[in-house]
């Protein structure tokens, strides 16, 4: 299987993924009234027609949810949020010239 890959596939993703979570805006008195959550992915695209549409880059996106919420209780909902955006603008960067 692996060898009927390699004869096969024009294009090659390879990523890294990284999660971050942190304190966002700052309210009035210097207190943080929003938390951020941050999903990075690194990726490596490799066209083997085509050379010079490779590339290496990071990707990132967030969004911001109240500090006053759990992380836990809003993570699933922010995670496919941002999934989606990085998967789109990883899909538009590499295969959306095609």
């Amino acid at each position: 299987m692996r060898e009927v890959t390699r004869r096969c596939a024009q294009a090659l993703l390879v990523g890294l993924f990284a999660v971050l979570w942190g304190c966002g805006v700052a309210g009035g008195q210097e207190v943080a009234s929003q938390n951020r959550l941050t999903m990075q992915v690194q990726v490596q695209y490799v066209h083997v027609m085509e050379q010079d549409l490779a590339f290496e880059r990071t990707f990132s996106r967030f969004a911001d949810f109240p500090a006053t919420s759990d992380l836990f209780d809003v993570e699933q909902e922010l995670v496919e949020e941002i999934n989606e955006q990085l998967t789109q603008e990883v899909f538009n960067a590499s295969l959306g010239n095609w």
